[in-house]
């Protein structure tokens, strides 16, 4: 006997959306391998927004290894960044390079030029966590395409 089993709409675009972020972060730490070795990338939580259409909050945990630099990129998302341990140095826009290191935290604006963001250290990992409040349609993150 065949049922129909009716799948909300809501249910349906977690599922999508969890499947981009997977995919997503996948091709990012393949790009990031080729020039420094993997950083270590998880989406913690995905929840998507029922009282704000189209937008997904995301937790990601980050770890690079020591010297572990990721290329110039973009978030379509509110992102806001704690450093758990190591130094990370960082930079937005044109601005010049930041180092941040345990318990510190910075906000980044949709879709902001994140030009620099790398582990200084040649010995200690770096740990972090990145809360997003992103555009669900979009991908978690952009490679920069020079512009």
């Amino acid at each position: 006997m065949k049922r129909n089993i009716a799948i909300p709409k809501t249910v349906l675009w977690s599922l999508a959306s969890a499947a981009a972020s997977a995919l997503l972060v996948i091709g990012v730490q393949t790009a990031w391998a080729a020039a420094s070795g993997p950083p270590k990338i998880e989406v913690l939580f995905n929840l998507d927004l029922e009282d704000i259409d189209g937008r997904t909050i995301t937790l990601t945990s980050l770890e690079y290894p020591p010297g572990a630099a990721s290329p110039a990129h973009r978030h379509p998302a509110h992102t806001v960044v704690y450093v758990v341990s190591g130094q990370v140095e960082s930079s937005v826009d044109d601005g010049e390079p930041i180092v941040y290191g345990p318990g510190e935290v910075w906000y980044e604006s949709p879709m902001q030029l994140h030009a620099t963001f790398r582990n200084p250290s040649d010995t200690e990992p770096f740990k972090a966590i990145a809360f997003m409040v992103r555009d669900t349609s979009k991908p978690i993150t952009v490679l920069d395409d020079g512009h």
